[in-house]
């Protein structure tokens, strides 16, 4: 079964403020996606960008909530 991790909305971005632990500690982010998180999936995808983004190592995401939607 396919699922769909992310709810597009044409034409906007939804940004999130999201806490996050990694290898050597803790922090906080804003990231911008083209859809609403809706499946754990992109939970996972976000940390993943998180590491690259940042250069981290084993991004675990704790929590994070929609701070707003942007016009692109």
């Amino acid at each position: 079964m396919e699922r769909q991790a992310i709810k597009e909305e044409e034409g906007h971005e939804y940004v999130y403020f999201v806490s996050y632990s990694h290898s050597k500690g803790f922090g906080n982010v804003e990231v911008s996606m083209t859809g609403e998180i809706v499946d754990v999936d992109a939970v996972y995808d976000m940390a993943k960008e998180i590491e690259e983004n940042l250069s981290l190592h084993d991004v675990v995401i704790l929590n994070f909530f929609p701070l707003r939607l942007e016009k692109r």
